[in-house]
């Protein structure tokens, strides 16, 4: 199950499908939450962040963030974020310079 949503979300992603996506994910992330399956939970995350800046949420972009940079932080997780390349370093810039920044420096 895990490796189909990883790879539902790349390709919906891929495909610039980004409400189809987002709304996949909203669902998704109830039933990982549930379970405390953290590593799939913060790919979700990390791909809400990404999909909401393109639908041009900012704030649902930055919120999603903030939760996935605290799941990671906790557990010392940082390969997802760099697995997601450009589009997360974008979220990130813009989050940081945005005026609700929650982002922390290090």
């Amino acid at each position: 199950m895990i490796h189909e949503a990883r790879d539902f979300s790349r390709v919906r992603f891929t495909k610039g499908n980004y409400y189809e996506l987002l709304a996949w994910l909203s669902q998704s992330e109830e039933l990982f939450r549930r379970y405390n399956m953290w590593l799939i939970l913060l790919d979700i995350l990390i791909y809400k962040s990404i999909a909401f800046h393109y639908v041009h949420d900012e704030e649902q972009s930055i919120a999603a963030l903030c939760e996935a940079y605290e799941i990671a932080h906790g557990n010392n997780l940082i390969t997802q974020f760099a697995e997601h390349g450009n589009d997360i370093r974008l979220v990130v810039y813009r989050a940081k310079y945005s005026e609700q920044n929650t982002i922390p420096d290090a």
